[in-house]
């Protein structure tokens, strides 16, 4: 969008702005007072586990809210519809109706609520006043602080479509490099203060230990060059709405990082961050999003945002990268089952739910129709799949004789029968025991993990005949070597 469309109104608004700047020093001379911004977040310190500590200003001891000197009679304020200046540009306004119609944000405009509009317009420009003052070190009228500003709000105005990234901070993970490419879309990347700062509370998080919580992140995942349609200036826009952002591929790439590192994590906020627009107060940015859930419940219960908080490395990082990448380029029904069920299983709270979502899981990945026997097929594919993996450590025997164990725990829960403390734990060998909810969770994330890397397996009509082919061969190379 070019300045010089809008010269006229630009010079309107510099007049204003400048003969403003002219009452703010006034009155700060005269030690008029000047209200603070009220519950405006603040960044308190890095604590001891790496994360951010913000809060909000007691309600009179935050930033100066210049634009309230503006927006009440009496005789510590000044009325803006009494700046010549600031009039002049309602009556460009109301002269210039049809040209501001013609844009999206301005799209319920007539001559009905003029009124209203010319109401809310003001609030847009005081607003970035406060902005503006917020952005300058002196007395004097800055016009590259200005036209930087208004160049914002001007784009907030008259786009047809606004420039995003979606950003979803990692909970309670530090990442070893600051930034890294995932594809060219995608990015993991740190945090700057002011955007730790705006990013406080977004989504509507009132409660305290849950706002302790979503704000403890230093990096996010960012998914680049979106943008979301311009509209009326009151209406609720795409990003207020969680089933508008891509969900599935966040929480592949989540399932991912858990799969690779072991670590837990997760995320309560998906924001958009405008490129290069919108106004906020106090010179923050205009971040945008919803409230979401997406992190074990564990971490309000256990206060895990004071915990030591794990530091990822960059081998591990590439990792990650090259898991999700697999995963986001899968086309199987069955494997986005697994992760939906994976991800449902990590944030329950009781085991019992947990146990359910990861034998559904389990059963996407190596049954289809055929429900005879499923116990056992379950049990002998899901071991025949794992022992591929180098990294998996049990035997063949043990995972069959662990899937029976874990769908006998299921079979308890599915009919309501008690579970005794021996069925929720599974000895693996002597002095060597696991609880049957965790070691389901790695069994689906292996699956997970080798089924990305060997999509062959997918096939399940074709499971059984790929293994038996493997073994008659073998026994072939035994018998050929012993002759």
């Amino acid at each position: 969008m070019q300045i010089e469309q809008y010269r006229e109104l630009y010079d309107l608004i510099k007049d204003a702005f400048i003969e403003m700047q002219s009452l703010v020093n006034s009155s700060e001379e005269q030690h008029k007072l000047i209200l603070s911004q009220y519950d405006f977040p603040k960044f308190d310190n890095f604590q001891d586990n790496g994360m951010p500590r913000l809060s909000t200003y007691f309600p009179t001891s935050g930033p100066k809210d210049y634009a309230s000197l503006f927006s009440s009679h009496g005789e510590r304020y000044y009325y803006y519809e009494d700046i010549s200046s600031f009039k002049k540009i309602l009556n460009y306004f109301k002269n210039h109706l049809e040209d501001f119609k013609s844009h999206p944000y301005y799209s319920y405009l007539s001559e009905d609520n003029v009124n209203m509009y010319s109401r809310l317009l003001s609030a847009d420009l005081l607003e970035t006043f406060d902005c503006y003052m917020h952005g300058i070190e002196s007395k004097e009228f800055n016009e590259d602080i200005f036209k930087t500003i208004l160049y914002r709000l001007f784009s907030r105005i008259f786009k047809t479509a606004l420039p995003i990234s979606i950003c979803i901070p990692i909970l309670l993970i530090r990442f070893e490099k600051d930034e890294m490419t995932i594809t060219d879309n995608i990015r993991i990347r740190r945090l700057t203060k002011k955007e730790m700062i705006s990013c406080y509370g977004k989504g509507g998080y009132s409660d305290t230990y849950e706002l302790l919580i979503v704000s403890s992140a230093t990096h996010i995942l960012e998914l680049q060059n979106y943008s979301v349609n311009n509209g009326p200036i009151f209406s609720n826009y795409a990003w207020g709405v969680v089933d508008a952002y891509p969900v599935d591929m966040i929480d592949r790439w989540f399932a991912a990082f858990r799969i690779v590192t072991q670590l837990n994590t997760g995320y309560g906020q998906i924001l958009c961050f405008p490129d290069d627009w919108g106004i906020r107060k106090g010179n923050l940015i205009d971040i945008h999003g919803v409230k979401i859930k997406k992190y074990p419940y564990s971490f309000i219960k256990n206060r895990k945002d004071i915990d030591p908080t794990p530091l990822v490395t960059i081998q591990q990082l590439e990792k990650v990268i090259k898991l999700f990448q697999l995963l986001n380029e899968s086309k199987s029904n069955s494997m986005n089952i697994a992760i939906k069920r994976l991800t449902m299983a990590y944030l329950r709270e009781e085991e019992q739910d947990s146990i359910i979502d990861l034998i559904i899981g389990i059963e996407a990945l190596v049954t289809k129709e055929d429900h005879n026997e499923i116990t056992h097929k379950v049990s002998i594919r899901t071991a025949l799949i794992l022992s591929t993996l180098p990294r998996y450590p049990y035997s063949i025997t043990k995972t069959f004789s662990i899937m029976k164990k874990l769908y006998g725990f299921r079979s308890k829960v599915v009919h309501g029968a008690n579970i005794s403390d021996k069925q929720r734990v599974i000895e693996l060998q002597e002095n060597e025991s696991i609880p049957s909810v965790e070691l389901a969770g790695r069994i689906l994330e292996y699956l997970i993990l080798a089924m990305a890397y060997h999509p062959e397996y997918l096939d399940t009509t074709k499971i059984d005949t790929m293994f038996l082919d493997q073994y008659e061969a073998m026994l072939k190379a035994q018998i050929v070597e012993g002759q």
